[in-house]
């Protein structure tokens, strides 16, 4: 744990489970424009199109949900206070997903009409 590392020099929360997505190497958290300002640099170094932040966190859901993990999961994971809101958000991702469940049985079954 960072707080053990760092000793007196950080000043950041004891418990790992209250410490901040984006802060400096002592815990504290970051000037608000810091990582924007980082990211913007950071895109324009390796020719990715400018990405706001808040497009990361669309980015990881996409990923989850494309790779089956539960919704309640990455619901919770988002700060959602319920599924609801996560299906409403990203339906259109979510419709894909069952798709390919969908897709899954097909093959099983023998009815795949891709062959």
């Amino acid at each position: 744990m960072l707080s053990k590392e760092l000793g007196s020099m950080w000043q950041g929360s004891p418990d790992s489970n209250d410490i901040f997505i984006f802060s400096n190497y002592n815990g504290q958290p970051m000037e608000p424009g810091s990582f924007n300002h980082w990211l913007t640099k950071y895109c324009k170094k390796n020719n990715i199109e400018a990405l706001h932040p808040h497009e990361l966190r669309h980015i990881a859901t996409s990923i989850w949900i494309k790779n089956n993990i539960p919704l309640q999961t990455v619901s919770s994971r988002l700060g959602h206070t319920n599924t609801v809101i996560t299906q409403v958000i990203y339906s259109h991702l979510i419709k894909n997903s069952d798709k390919s469940c969908s897709d899954v049985f097909d093959q099983m079954l023998g009815t795949d009409k891709k062959k």
